[in-house]
């Protein structure tokens, strides 16, 4: 049995294990309605619950909604490339994420939580709060683990 038998092991033996897996949680930004993850944590249902998630902005063309009954969801479809234009997919996100911080809370994704959604997240910020972007990175400690 491998390390990746013995995770999956030890996460079938104990199903609560799951709700505080460190890979499953999604960050909290600036102590707001706002939150980053990756993929994973959005097919997590009692992880979302948990966290109060109750509308989820997916960024990629490769993701499925898995719980559309659960949440209020959005796909914005952007490929994961260097020269894709990111900036004109950003009113409809800037929408859907301001209506749901204010009747809830909101999850950002894309499959690693890193680049997407990770940009959607900053300009947002940006855009909200009228600070630029060397104001916003200030408050960041740290790049999201893979």
């Amino acid at each position: 049995m491998g390390p990746a038998d013995a995770s999956r092991w030890s996460l079938e033996s104990d199903p609560d294990a799951l709700l505080d897996h460190p890979c499953l949680q999604p960050d909290r930004i600036a102590e707001s309605n706002l939150f980053l993850s990756s993929a994973f944590t959005e097919g997590a249902l009692e992880v979302l619950k948990k966290h109060g998630i109750t509308h989820i902005l997916q960024v990629g063309f490769e993701l499925e909604a898995h719980h559309p009954q659960a949440f209020t969801y959005c796909s914005i479809q952007i490929a994961d490339r260097f020269e894709t234009d990111i900036v004109q997919c950003l009113p409809h996100a800037f929408a859907f994420i301001s209506q749901g911080v204010q009747d809830g809370r909101v999850l950002v994704h894309c499959v690693h939580g890193q680049s997407r959604s990770a940009a959607v997240v900053i300009a947002y910020l940006m855009w909200s709060r009228g600070q630029t972007y060397d104001k916003i990175a200030e408050g960041c400690s740290a790049p999201r683990s893979a």
